[in-house]
């Protein structure tokens, strides 16, 4: 299996409809498999997954109850290790996607050999010089004993031509669920 999907999802009818139709409808790149956990939703969105499911051949974990989100992250984990993906797509229900964004993320991925997970967003906070440079490196260093080392030359946007489209990218060291890891 070259690409797999993990979805998570949990109620926001709205936001998933919307989630659904960019992921649908903004690449030509198909996953190989995806996985749809969802966390306690209420019927109304249990029922519109299941539907989809059936329409878009994918595989729906239903909690019964709200799990939280670390114990979805486990579900997703042992998953990855047990189909084993060359790529895989950790998507939250509540995004939307630009046109091509996955044909982007392999086009950066193959530009940048040692490129390893991309962000699949662009939060506000990585323009926050304060947030950058002082919280992200504090949390850093909490977590793990010491910033990194480039603190200073990552969140600086560079040009990257790539097979797709020249875009404008940039390094990161903070994240919310939603990448694609190589």
């Amino acid at each position: 299996m070259k690409l797999l999907n993990l979805v998570f999802t949990y109620n926001r009818p709205h936001a998933q409809y919307v989630f659904w139709d960019s992921l649908f409808n903004c690449t030509n790149i198909r996953a190989d498999h995806t996985v749809v956990i969802d966390d306690g939703s209420d019927y109304t969105v249990k029922n519109y997954l299941y539907n989809l499911a059936s329409d878009h051949n994918f595989d729906l974990m239903l909690n019964g109850t709200n799990k939280g989100y670390c114990y979805n992250w486990l579900t997703a984990y042992k998953l990855l290790q047990k189909l084993n993906p060359e790529y895989v797509f950790f998507l939250e229900s509540d995004y939307v996607f630009r046109r091509n964004f996955l044909e982007e993320c392999f086009a950066a991925f193959e530009a940048l050999p040692n490129l390893w997970a991309i962000n699949g967003f662009s939060h506000p906070d990585f323009k926050d010089k304060e947030r950058i440079k002082e919280w992200f490196g504090r949390v850093t260093t909490e977590q793990f004993g010491s910033d990194i080392k480039s603190r200073d030359s990552i969140y600086t946007p560079f040009a990257l031509e790539t097979s797709v489209r020249k875009m404008l990218v940039q390094y990161s060291s903070h994240s919310c669920g939603t990448f694609i890891l190589n």
